[in-house]
């Protein structure tokens, strides 16, 4: 190489080549962006995802009535593909090839793949690949696997939805807002109306098939053709159960004297503190928990009722994390008294909740604790 001449620029480095993108779905749509606006026309490949079965089954049946709306030909069209079975799987891109009777579209459905494993999920991508245009394959990929340690559920349905240039993944999962919207359709549907208190709670559970289930039930013996917010706690949840959440609920909005007159009416006698100390307990470490993380989130790492913890993620906005973890402190430090024997049950009880309540008022006591 000859050496660089003066007012000669510096001989530019070599590119590197550009890193290889990972092949992924063309687009990835939530539940209700695809119901609202479904493309038209459909890709080759949908992949519908998720942790909720009942609203994948809701876009499979508005894909089939859109490409195949005479149910008279359907079943000349469509075939079902069980994904653990090998032979079914490499017979789908012949069945995918075959030329549609009377009909735009052939669709192919694979169920049941969220549980396979990595080899033959590698497998069924494999086949998917090349699908000719006038084929429509519709991959379920919802619901919760029975082993989901280490498994990446989004890239595995995108990776799925790849082997398509057009592929698209459809989200099939609820969040606070769009669950408000799944509770009004369903009321609509079952020919209900559902009071503003009794929507929140049902929308807590951001779970399709939970406020299907109680919204149908207590359509059969709504009042007026109204459900109540006491219509969806009795529903969800034993009496007993009920009278305690309605004694944490005082707590929770400051409410001393209610939530004092309230306790009584949760023991079943004078001394015997133990059920209303543990919730408030329990509720306490919940709430500082909540401070943290999102409802939906820690209800399904905690294996806790969605409506319980949407209750108590209102709680939780309404307190700073200090006073929260202040509460976490109380409620040990009172079980602590209890298991110890140290004080009369009922007045360790009442104090607590004194000071359960003042935290929610943002009042500090003087410096004597009340719980020492």
């Amino acid at each position: 190489m000859s050496p660089k001449k003066a007012g000669e620029p510096a001989p530019r480095s070599p590119k590197k080549p550009a890193p290889k993108t990972k092949v992924g779905a063309k687009s990835i749509l939530l539940y209700y962006n695809f119901v609202d606006a479904q493309p038209d026309p459909l890709p080759r490949i949908v992949v519908l995802t998720g942790p909720q079965p009942m609203l994948a089954s809701n876009v499979y049946a508005r894909i089939i009535a859109s490409v195949l709306p005479d149910e008279s030909s359907r079943a000349l069209n469509l075939d079902e593909i069980d994904p653990s079975d090998d032979v079914a799987v490499r017979a789908i891109p012949g069945k995918a090839a075959a030329l549609p009777f009377l009909s735009a579209r052939r669709a192919v459905v694979v169920r049941g793949v969220v549980d396979l494993k990595a080899d033959d999920r590698a497998g069924l991508r494999s086949v998917l690949e090349g699908m000719p245009e006038h084929a429509l394959v519709i991959v379920d990929h919802s619901g919760v696997p029975q082993r989901a340690q280490g498994r990446r559920l989004a890239d595995e349905a995108a990776s799925l939805a790849g082997a398509a240039d057009d592929g698209i993944v459809v989200e099939c999962t609820l969040d606070g807002r769009s669950s408000g919207r799944f509770v009004d359709e369903i009321a609509a549907r079952a020919g209900v109306s559902v009071e503003p208190a009794a929507r929140s709670l049902l929308a807590g559970s951001q779970d399709a098939a939970e406020i299907t289930n109680v919204i149908e039930r207590l359509a059969l013996t709504a009042v007026k053709g109204r459900i109540t917010s006491d219509d969806v706690k009795n529903t969800i949840q034993p009496y007993d159960d009920i009278k305690l959440w309605n004694f944490t609920a005082a707590v929770h909005a400051g409410d001393t004297d209610g939530a004092l007159r309230l306790v009584r009416e949760v023991m079943d006698k004078p001394d015997n503190i133990a059920g209303p100390l543990f919730v408030l307990a329990a509720d306490a470490l919940v709430i500082w928990e909540l401070k943290r993380t999102s409802a939906d989130e820690y209800a399904a790492a905690a294996g806790l009722s969605p409506y319980r913890v949407a209750a108590l993620h209102s709680a939780a906005r309404s307190i700073t994390l200090e006073l929260a973890a202040k509460g976490v402190t109380l409620t040990k430090r009172a079980l602590d008294h209890m298991f110890n024997g140290r004080g009369d049950p009922s007045v360790l009880l009442d104090e607590l909740i004194v000071r359960m309540c003042q935290l929610r008022r943002g009042r500090e006591r003087t410096r004597r604790e009340a719980i020492a």
